[in-house]
């Protein structure tokens, strides 16, 4: 191969990787960072320069770009496998396609077209066509992997399409390469149809992707909205018990009172235990400095405690936290009902330990309790809802299994500067 061609495949082969990594970049929603960009160059680069020593076929120099691309998305970008999957077929059928359209054009308008100028105008369209994509779909970190796959099956039949559409009309070794207008004309046309159906099974996804986060978000907000029902019964409950004490303290008194002046000091005492008794039922066992949270341990510990679950709970300066009252009813009670459901398959040793304190300008709970010994499940309703809070104070949730105890830890950012609502 003389070098000037070689010098050209190297030149093009790196503007196409670099068309690679912003499509790469676009798609996932991730950016992708100078240093990246030029190890794919240099990794596409190297295996294109192998591939044209050895001949290898085109198809395989494919496969082997979406493999490097694959890659480069799991290790660096850290996108999910069905996200890097999807991520990596994509850019190299847009750019196959755009090389496809461009030459349908050309052959269409002109009679002959500098190879040259093909690849140019071909990139210029794979940069339109990524900016497209980018502007009605791309995933982010709240994407829904399961779904995810469902663009794969159609992102790989329209590279094989594409593939076979260029190796039959434009590609030296085809038998019958197209010369007829009219051949143009219908690969265009099949190409133009080829670009929508891609864009149209983006755009579909994104619609699903949104349909799932709105029916994330009211889930959320029914059980915030039965949170705060809770939240109010329980306020009401322990209000008319106060009341009716409060009716007969005077009585209470007039009884203690009488029993003094009688010098019956003993069964003034009994007396007094009783109404200690009657009295404890107003109090909270835990004091963390919110109300809400107070009413809701008292209610969700007492019923772990009436199944034999040892529990114990050491919350502060939740007062300080910053920390809307729903939003703390949400992590707590998805976080304790979780907890007792854990407890109800453990063996031995049934427990529920709670531990909240602030560090910095973060605030963390940890939430530990007695569980089985099988895999760690996936998430649930309840534990996407705190998920969910934690994100919207900038934080974050981490769980671990191991030795038939659970954790789930909590950090949410309740910084003075940083906007909650």
């Amino acid at each position: 191969m003389p070098v000037s061609e070689l010098i050209m495949d190297i030149l093009v082969s790196a503007v196409q990787s670099v068309l690679y990594a912003f499509g790469v970049s676009r798609i996932s929603g991730k950016r992708m960072k100078v240093f990246l960009t030029v190890l794919c160059a240099v990794a596409l680069c190297g295996f294109e320069f192998a591939a044209r020593t050895f001949d290898v076929p085109d198809e395989i120099c494919d496969l082997a770009e979406m493999v490097i691309l694959y890659g480069v998305c799991r290790a660096f970008l850290k996108c999910k496998r069905s996200v890097s999957c999807v991520t990596a077929v994509i850019p190299v059928y847009v750019v196959q396609l755009s090389f496809g359209i461009v030459n349908s054009v050309s052959k269409l308008v002109f009679s002959a077209v500098p190879e040259l100028l093909t690849l140019f105008l071909s990139f210029i369209l794979s940069f339109v066509c990524f900016l497209l994509i980018s502007k009605w779909f791309s995933f982010d970190a709240n994407t829904y992997e399961p779904y995810v796959w469902s663009v794969l099956p159609s992102a790989i039949f329209f590279y094989f399409a594409e593939a076979d559409m260029l190796n039959i009309a434009y590609m030296p070794q085809s038998a019958e390469p197209a010369t007829d207008s009219g051949d143009h004309i219908s690969l265009l046309i099949l190409q133009l149809i080829g670009l929508s159906a891609l864009l149209s099974t983006l755009y579909i996804q994104k619609i699903t992707q949104e349909g799932l986060r709105t029916r994330s978000k009211l889930a959320l907000m029914e059980q915030e909205a039965k949170a705060q029902n809770n939240y109010v019964m329980q306020v009401r409950k322990r209000y008319e018990r106060t009341n009716a004490v409060r009716h007969d303290i005077k009585n209470h008194l007039s009884v203690l009172s009488g029993l003094l002046k009688t010098g019956d000091t003993e069964q003034a005492e009994k007396y007094l235990e009783k109404l200690d008794i009657m009295t404890k039922d107003l109090t909270f066992e835990h004091h963390t400095g919110n109300t809400v949270v107070d009413i809701l341990l008292a209610d969700k510990l007492d019923a772990a405690r009436s199944d034999g679950i040892a529990v114990s709970a050491a919350i502060s300066d939740l007062t300080r936290s910053g920390i809307d009252d729903t939003d703390l009813c949400i992590i707590f009670a998805n976080a304790v009902d979780n907890a007792i459901t854990a407890c109800s398959g453990a063996l031995a040793n049934k427990h529920i330990k709670i531990v909240g304190e602030r560090q910095g300008s973060f605030y963390r709970l940890e939430f530990e309790n007695s569980c089985d010994n099988k895999p760690m499940p996936a998430y649930g309703t309840g534990l996407s809802n705190i998920k969910a809070v934690a994100e919207h104070y900038g934080g974050s949730i981490e769980t671990d299994k191991s030795g038939g105890v659970y954790c789930l830890n909590i950090i949410l950012n309740c910084s003075d500067d940083h906007s909650l609502h």
